[in-house]
């Protein structure tokens, strides 16, 4: 009976995380993204340039800087919650870890566009170099970071599927 209940629950995580990553690559979602990134971003730009948002643009003198949703980093949001989906642990620490989790990538998110605003601005001849870098390597590596923290500080010991596949495989 506590193998078929285990099991259950499993797969009752991985279904949330299913409809979750539904919600998670909606529009909605993303709407609500742009608005708790690019704010800031505005306000921390504000501190040594005029500027304004328009939509999903902050516009500083001639200059337009858009927030596509790749910028947004949704699909980081999405793997850190299936990080943490994937992996049994109480309902509250699973809250704790993933308001803990999303909000350093959210302020990492603000930092890499604020400093990337201020390239465009300078007219870096490096801005398109140090963007691919950034996209390309430091960001997967971020989320993995993330992930690392957030299961050191919140006494994760399960890896995300393994520990499930092993937990299944013990059940037969």
């Amino acid at each position: 009976m506590e193998k078929n209940k285990n099991i259950a629950m499993i797969l009752l995580r991985y279904l949330f995380l299913l409809i979750l990553s539904l919600f998670i690559l909606s529009k909605p979602f993303a709407s609500f993204i742009l608005i708790i990134t690019i704010y800031p971003v505005h306000f921390i730009l504000g501190l040594f340039y005029q500027n304004f948002v328009v939509r999903d643009l902050i516009l500083v003198g001639n200059i337009s800087v858009e927030l596509i949703p790749a910028c947004l980093a949704i699909s980081a949001y999405l793997l850190l919650f299936a990080l943490n989906f994937l992996v049994s642990m109480r309902p509250l620490k699973r809250i704790l870890a993933l308001l803990f989790s999303s909000t350093v990538l959210l302020i990492a998110n603000i930092i890499r566009i604020f400093i990337l605003t201020l390239f465009v601005l300078q007219d870096s001849a490096y801005y398109d170099i140090i963007h691919e870098f950034i996209w390309y390597f430091l960001s997967t590596a971020l989320v993995v970071a993330i992930w690392f923290l957030t299961a050191y500080l919140f006494n994760i010991k399960e890896i995300p599927l393994y520990s499930d596949i092993k937990s299944i495989k013990k059940s037969f």
